[in-house]
């Protein structure tokens, strides 16, 4: 049988674990400026991952709480 991945097990998982460390940051920016963090999951897909970051930039933010001066 042939392998299902091009890549060793090990190297899926570096990488796995790489992209978890800017998923979980992410997640929680996403959290304050009002969005879903399960956005997060787009730092898993390069080209989505792109888009999403298009989208955010252009979409007007609703944080969770008010800053006052």
């Amino acid at each position: 049988m042939m392998p299902m991945l091009p890549i060793s097990t090990s190297m899926f998982i570096i990488m796995t674990v790489g992209e978890a460390l800017f998923a979980v940051p992410s997640a929680m920016v996403l959290k304050r400026t009002g969005h879903s963090p399960w956005w997060a999951l787009l730092c898993f897909i390069p080209v989505a991952a792109l888009l999403g970051l298009w989208v955010m930039a252009f979409t007007s933010w609703t944080p969770e709480r008010s800053v006052t001066e």
